[in-house]
């Protein structure tokens, strides 16, 4: 994938584990993302959240359509980050770039973890 590198940022954020995310900067930014079917399929986001509020509120658009990401989750986590996954709609086949940007300020970026395609059509 590509992504807009003033931006956004690829961070080690688990360094015992070796996880890594891209995050978001407050002023938003750009990923281009490749749907490898022949036809539109729905794209998944991953994101991490936690129980308490320190990622922000993100929007996720592209075209007409726009998706709302809340990184916080009602488990119990023991003040450790999950990874939620959200449908953000149907993408066509080959690239399409779609824009991140918080709506608010918090103690941590926004960090992205991953995005996937599910087999069947859209």
């Amino acid at each position: 994938y590509e992504y807009d590198v003033a931006h956004l940022n690829m961070v080690e954020y688990d360094g015992r584990r070796g996880k890594f995310a891209l995050e978001v900067d407050p002023a938003g930014g750009w990923i281009r993302v490749n749907n490898p079917f022949s036809e539109a399929r729905t794209a998944f986001f991953s994101f991490l959240a936690t129980k308490q509020h320190v990622y922000p509120l993100t929007q996720l658009s592209y075209g007409e359509h726009t998706t709302t990401f809340n990184p916080v989750s009602s488990h119990d986590t023991h003040n450790t980050d999950i990874i939620r996954t959200c449908s953000v709609g149907s993408l066509p086949p080959g690239v399409t770039q779609v824009r991140l940007q918080p709506s608010e300020t918090t103690s941590h970026k926004f960090r992205l973890v991953g995005v996937s395609f599910t087999n069947e059509r859209s």
